[in-house]
């Protein structure tokens, strides 16, 4: 006897599964707008740490400018001109005359704490001082964009 041997094909086609499940791409999408936020965050952090960085570098190089505009006019010899002309400026309402002392002794002096302001909106008198004394020494002017404040102890011997 003979056997015959006949291939039958499955009729029925398999279902391939291709790509992602739904819940898979939820969890993807979720993971990914984690790590956004994360990174948003700290890249706010670092934008508002280099406005403080790039302030603070502006404060050393005002106050720096300040005292080599100052040590220029002492070596020049005409600090004590300008001392004397913001002393009595007579717009400046917080700048008084050094204030003598009753019973001075040898070699004593007087001082007074003069504070300027540059203010770039409003030009007076104190913001043009200010601008004068610091824009030589600026190549950048954009420094001038913002409030300055500076603070001098001026002293000098009591005569």
């Amino acid at each position: 006897m003979r056997v015959v041997r006949t291939i039958t094909s499955n009729t029925k086609k398999r279902h391939v599964t291709r790509g992602f499940s739904l819940v898979e791409l939820i969890v993807v999408i979720a993971l990914i707008v984690i790590l956004a936020t994360v990174g948003l965050v700290s890249a706010i952090g670092f934008v508002k740490h280099s406005k403080f960085d790039k302030n603070e570098k502006n404060a050393i190089t005002v106050y720096q400018t300040a005292q080599t505009a100052l040590s220029h006019m002492t070596s020049a010899g005409t600090v004590d001109g300008w001392v004397r002309d913001l002393i009595s400026e007579a717009s400046i309402d917080h700048i008084n005359a050094l204030e003598p002392i009753d019973n001075p002794e040898a070699n004593e002096t007087v001082g007074k704490t003069v504070h300027l302001t540059y203010n770039p909106g409003k030009p007076n008198k104190e913001s043009v001082i200010l601008y004068d004394l610091l824009s030589g020494y600026f190549y950048d002017q954009t420094i001038f964009n913002g409030t300055i404040s500076v603070e001098f102890y001026i002293s000098m011997p009591y005569d």
